[in-house]
């Protein structure tokens, strides 16, 4: 005879076992967060416009599309690093995301990565500016105006964004020197 315990022990060992595993992303956004993070760009696009379509407003859906149509570019890449990547719209859905919620410092930084890597120094250099101003106390902003200054061939003005990016994250002591001698061989210098 079976035990009366045993189907209400399987259905908590179902629920138990359900509600530990990995939470699937379940709005557009997500999804299209979930599908950048692990390179699928144009699957993060379709994510975005649905997300956007569903929510005009929605300034993460916008900041997230401009990611992946940029490729996840970063400053020491060229836009033929990234092939298939969309810098006009990257470009469009930044100033869209900047538009519905200006005060966020990390929109500027990243429409101001996407300018950077297409050549666009001075733009890119004041959208950091203002990120910095937004954030003063922000690192990584810091880093990245150094490398935009780097590349203007504004070495001295880079070189104390770089030693401001050390101060307010250490940890990028690790990492910068790298990116330093990269962007120089860019630069051809």
């Amino acid at each position: 005879m079976r035990s009366p315990f045993v189907i209400p022990c399987t259905f908590a060992l179902c629920l138990l076992t359900a509600s530990c595993a990995p939470q699937v992303a379940t709005n557009p956004r997500e999804r299209g967060d979930s599908m950048v993070s692990h390179g699928f760009y144009d699957a993060a696009i379709y994510h975005y416009t649905r997300a956007v379509t569903a929510d005009p407003n929605d300034w993460q859906a916008y900041s997230g599309r401009a990611r992946a149509r940029s490729h996840m570019i970063d400053l020491d890449q060229s836009p033929a690093d990234k092939p298939g990547a969309d810098f006009p719209g990257a470009l469009a859905d930044s100033d869209r995301a900047i538009a519905l919620h200006p005060e966020v410092p990390q929109l500027y930084l990243n429409r101001g990565v996407i300018r950077a890597a297409t050549g666009q120094l001075n733009d890119a250099l004041a959208d950091m500016d203002y990120a910095a101003k937004l954030n003063p106390t922000d690192g990584l902003t810091h880093g990245y105006r150094g490398f935009v200054l780097l590349r203007m061939r504004r070495d001295a003005e880079a070189q104390a964004e770089f030693n401001r990016c050390e101060q307010l994250a250490p940890a990028s002591r690790r990492v910068l020197p790298r990116y330093i001698q990269h962007i120089k061989q860019i630069r051809g210098t």
